[in-house]
């Protein structure tokens, strides 16, 4: 996969990424890869703004964005590739159906609720996006665990 051109932008955020994306008409088959650090630093800011992990592949205005594999790409640039069918990434998009996250979503074996990986209750927040993710990927994403909201149940 040949980087097609680099872009220079002083910070790589999410929000200067997003203006490349738009400044340079960028659509669904183009792929932006960026340097270690950089993604890095998108993950933890994306961690920060939103309270939650990052999904992967991550998408940005339907155009991917990943770490750049082939060290091609410097710090503080951005590799943009055209056309960028055969991208596995791309072929498992989010939204088909086939492909499922990486992240589980673990239950209380006696009630459902959605609980910890130790059992234990998780923030509001957290809880919300888990039952997002199970709602739109089922149960073949959960795993069961004893909750402590049953502590008192029968081993």
């Amino acid at each position: 996969m040949k980087t097609d051109e680099l872009k220079y932008i002083k910070t790589v955020t999410i929000k200067s990424i997003r203006n490349v994306i738009l400044d340079n008409n960028l659509t669904e088959k183009d792929t932006i890869t960026l340097h270690k650090n950089d993604f890095d630093n998108i993950v933890l800011e994306y961690r920060q703004t939103y309270g939650i992990g990052i999904t992967v592949p991550y998408f940005l205005l339907s155009v991917l964005i990943e770490e750049d594999k082939n060290a091609e790409v410097f710090e503080g640039r951005l590799g943009i590739i055209l056309n960028d069918d055969l991208n596995p990434a791309r072929i498992n998009k989010e939204g088909d159906k086939n492909y499922l996250p990486k992240e589980i979503v673990h239950r209380c074996g006696w009630c459902g609720n959605v609980v910890d990986n130790d059992g234990g209750e998780l923030t509001t927040k957290l809880r919300n996006h888990k039952i997002e993710v199970l709602e739109k990927y089922g149960d073949e994403i959960s795993e069961k665990v004893h909750g402590y909201c049953c502590i008192n149940r029968d081993n």
